[in-house]
C-alpha cells in the first residue's frame, strides 16, 4: 500500500510504484501502468504488440495532462483516438521525457487523490 505523501519527484514515484508492483520500472514501465489504468484492464500476460500500444496510450495520456495531445473519441477496438491542438510546442527528446515524467508525477498524486 502507498502512503499518503505526495510524491515529489520522478524518483519518488518510481520508488514508489516499484514497492507497490515489486518490480524496477523505467520511463515506459510507468507509461505501461498509466495505459493499463486508462484502458481499465488489469495485469495480465500482454503480447507485444499489446505493450506497445499500452505504452503509447500512457505517454498520450500525459500528452493530455500537458495539454499537448486532446482525446477525441475512440475506434472500434475500443481505443482513445488523439488529436494535436493547433498549437504545439517543439521540444526536443530531453525536454520532452522531462515534461512526461513531470506529468506522471502530477498523473499519479492526482488519482491517489494527494495533496
Amino acid at each position: 500500500m502507498h502512503s499518503n505523501k505526495k510524491i515529489q519527484n520522478w524518483t519518488q514515484l518510481c520508488f514508489r510504484l516499484g514497492e507497490m508492483f515489486q518490480m524496477d520500472l523505467d520511463t515506459n514501465g510507468v507509461f505501461l501502468l498509466i495505459g493499463i489504468r486508462e484502458k481499465g484492464w488489469g495485469f495480465r500476460e500482454f503480447s507485444k504488440e499489446e505493450k506497445l500500444n499500452l505504452i503509447r496510450l500512457g505517454s498520450c495520456t500525459l500528452l493530455c495532462e500537458l495539454k499537448q495531445l486532446e482525446r477525441v473519441t475512440s475506434d472500434r477496438d475500443g481505443w482513445p483516438v488523439f488529436k494535436q491542438p493547433a498549437f504545439f510546442p517543439e521540444w526536443n527528446e530531453a525536454q520532452k521525457e522531462q515534461k512526461l515524467k513531470e506529468a506522471a508525477v502530477v498523473y499519479f498524486n492526482r488519482i491517489w487523490k494527494l495533496a
